[in-house]
């Protein structure tokens, strides 16, 4: 069972640098989303943000290669189309 505690703290310790660098990030697009909706207009903002998962997709996809599925295509096709219908009133 030790050994077992000392092998996950070695993989929590080598994996903190990233972390931190992840929970920045994170903590950064909150702080200027926060400002965006109090400063900018909200219907610009709202839709910006509703793409945050097509934007992990696409990292997703282009740093650890991973395979987009069917339906992944699908619902950005139509989150992206749903942002063009907005934006054409």
């Amino acid at each position: 069972m030790a050994g077992a505690s000392l092998q996950l703290l070695r993989r929590v310790r080598r994996d903190l640098p990233i972390l931190a660098v992840v929970g920045f990030f994170d903590v950064m697009a909150n702080v200027f989303f926060a400002l965006a909706s109090t400063k900018g207009l909200i219907s610009l903002v709202s839709v910006s943000a509703s793409l945050y998962p097509v934007v992990t997709l696409v990292l997703a996809r282009y740093f650890l290669r991973e395979h987009v599925h069917r339906t992944q295509e699908i619902g950005v096709f139509a989150a992206l189309s749903g942002v063009v219908l907005i934006a054409a009133g």
